[in-house]
């Protein structure tokens, strides 16, 4: 068993070694064949011709016959045109059945099959068929064979191109397709690395929205009634100490909202229930009294609050980014906010009627997370000063 291991091992170097250098894999075919048409010359047809060539003649003409082949990957086409002429002098010196002849014709013609183009594949072809034919027509004019005997021939000498180019044309489709195979799996990595930055950067924006609406919302209304808080502390001691408790108190759901967003990330993180991170319109009552307790008076109407949890998170967070911008920017004012939900999908419009606009907005990135919200439920989105005064956010989202 280890000796049959150790062989193994040893060939797979051998193959890995001559696949690195196809001219020392040429060469050790070059030595084999001439080995072997040597012998085969000397032992078997030497011996029955007419004449007996020396075998340091024999040798020679074997080792010039294969010699061509070192140069069969980078010149094919010019290896097999020598190699088909070399044919001539087999049949000079009446030995035309010696099947190492066949060999190198065979590796010469899968070798063009294999390795040349095609237009000079063919035209070789032709001219290695007209050498042949040829070859034939002139033994039959010296009286050498019979036509029959040329027929029989010809088709016997066909053999080494037509099987040898064959199985180079097939090596050279699948070496092609190989390579097909690996530019495609090259591209689907590219694509596959791509796709998951993609997805990574996606649901990077995604951590960033869900922070920007929930931290900002609480921070501006905890800023809001500590303003309150201030103005209040020496003449209205009780109404600073009631803004100082909803500014702790938005503090805790500040907290609270951190939890359940982070909690999303983790594997077990809740999706359902009281301590699910995705609020939807059931609790649009809830956000419209806390921006009333920071002081911005806003009128709420819900018009069927059924609707699939992904609407129903994206209106949420709309209208809370909505009146966050509003309590930051709008100065004394008052706001409507009315939702809407049909068949098509959820129509939402937040309006107010004070002085200011959310363009300061440290580079807009409440409108940013609205605008994704919408775009990614394919609806549109309108926003803009109004032109009696105030700010008008009206948004369609569809259910996809």
């Amino acid at each position: 068993m280890a000796a049959t291991t150790d062989v193994a091992s040893r060939t797979r170097s051998v193959r890995t070694a001559l696949g690195r250098s196809p001219l020392a894999a040429d060469a050790l075919l070059v030595v084999g064949l001439a080995a072997l048409g040597a012998v085969s010359e000397i032992v078997l047809v030497a011996s029955a011709a007419p004449w007996a060539p020396s075998p340091p003649f024999i040798v020679l003409w074997a080792v010039g016959f294969c010699l061509p082949l070192l140069a069969r990957r980078r010149f094919p086409c010019t290896v097999l045109l020598v190699c088909a002429v070399h044919v001539w002098f087999f049949w000079a010196a009446a030995q035309p059945d010696e099947f190492m002849m066949l060999l190198v014709l065979g590796v010469a013609a899968y070798s063009v099959g294999a390795y040349a183009r095609r237009r000079r594949a063919v035209w070789s072809g032709v001219v290695v068929l007209v050498l042949l034919l040829l070859l034939v027509a002139t033994g039959v004019a010296a009286d050498l064979i019979t036509p029959v005997a040329a027929v029989v021939k010809t088709l016997l000498n066909a053999q080494p191109y037509v099987v040898g180019g064959a199985l180079g044309v097939t090596v050279r489709r699948l070496r092609e397709y190989r390579a097909e195979l690996e530019d495609r799996n090259a591209e689907l990595a590219v694509q596959r690395e791509a796709n998951e930055q993609r997805a990574v950067l996606e649901e990077r924006v995604r951590i960033a929205r869900e922070l920007h609406d929930v931290v900002a919302h609480h921070v501006v209304l905890m800023s809001v009634q500590a303003g309150v808080a201030h103005r209040l502390f020496d003449d209205r001691p009780a109404e600073a100490r009631t803004a100082v408790a909803e500014v702790q108190d938005g503090g805790r759901r500040a907290v609270a909202e951190l939890q359940r967003t982070i909690g999303v990330l983790r594997e077990n993180a809740p999706t359902e229930g009281p301590d699910a991170p995705s609020p939807g319109l059931d609790r649009l009552p809830a956000l419209v009294e806390q921006v009333r307790r920071a002081g911005l008076p806003v009128e709420l109407t819900v018009t069927d609050a059924r609707v699939d949890d992904g609407l129903g998170v994206s209106t949420y967070r709309i209208v809370q980014e909505a009146l966050t911008n509003t309590l930051k920017h709008a100065g004394p004012a008052r706001a409507t906010v009315d939702v809407r939900s049909g068949p098509d999908g959820v129509e939402v419009e937040i309006v107010d009627d004070g002085a200011g606009t959310p363009a300061a907005d440290g580079g807009g990135r409440g409108l940013v997370g609205i605008r994704e919200r919408v775009a990614m439920h394919g609806g549109r989105l309108d926003v803009g000063p109004r032109d009696g005064g105030g700010y008008r956010v009206h948004a369609v989202l569809g259910r996809g």
